[in-house]
């Protein structure tokens, strides 16, 4: 099976539930990916306690969606600067191409490695406005990119995961895949390819983006497919 990690999302809306997912998580899953903008309610105290439970590499998320809208940028990058304090092995940064990224300059003097993650949730860009964006984001202080858009046609998944060797070329780590039902494959074929990690729920009901896959689910298709090969 290839070295690349999946990573299951905590959805959990209290940090009650979400230490019951991080458990069922821990005997699953490669890494764990705690999204601070589905809970309810995030503070010090719990961001370290949930990192606490994790028996995984962590990654910590905070995006300006769900509960995360009404949450200032301030407030998200003090809690990622904290979660690399407690021990997070990743934390997610969102990138903006229309401001100023100078903030990743602070976070990269932490301990934990930055993801700069780019989303197009409509549909997937065009391959040269794709490098584009790329190239920026790897001018930028981060360990690894990420590059994820909604998938309406099978081409844009060849579109995304043609990203994959062309980073990994360079010498960096690199998260390429599409969302919606028709990005599905996508999911598993970046495993493939040499990415760093895919995502994969805990189980129906628990994704944190259309077209997820469960973790069962995703380990049954690449032990499919390697015995495919094999």
């Amino acid at each position: 099976m290839s070295c690349a990690m999946i990573a299951v999302p905590i959805t959990a809306a209290t940090a009650e539930q979400a230490i019951a997912d991080i458990k069922l998580a821990n005997e699953k899953a490669d890494a764990i990916e705690l999204r601070l903008d589905f809970l309810e309610e995030v503070n010090e105290t719990i961001l370290q306690e949930l990192i606490e439970q994790c028996k995984k590499p962590v990654i910590v998320t905070y995006r300006s969606q769900n509960y995360g809208v009404g949450a200032e940028q301030t407030e998200r990058l003090f809690l990622l600067q904290k979660a690399s304090e407690f021990g997070a092995s990743y934390i997610d940064v969102e990138f903006n191409p229309d401001a100023d990224n100078g903030f990743l300059s602070e976070l990269s003097k932490g301990n934990a490695r930055i993801i700069l993650s780019y989303h197009n949730f409509n549909g997937t860009p065009a391959l040269p406005e794709l490098l584009r964006i790329l190239s920026t984001m790897l001018s930028l202080p981060c360990d690894a990119v990420k590059i994820v858009t909604f998938a309406n046609s099978e081409q844009d998944n060849h579109t995304v995961l043609t990203l994959i060797p062309a980073v990994r070329k360079q010498g960096k780590q690199i998260v390429a895949f599409c969302m919606g039902p028709k990005g599905r494959k996508s999911r598993i074929e970046s495993i493939k390819l040499g990415a760093l990690l895919s995502f994969a729920s805990l189980e129906k009901g628990k994704e944190s983006a259309a077209g997820q896959l469960t973790i069962d689910e995703m380990r049954k298709e690449l032990e499919e497919k390697n015995n495919q090969k094999n």
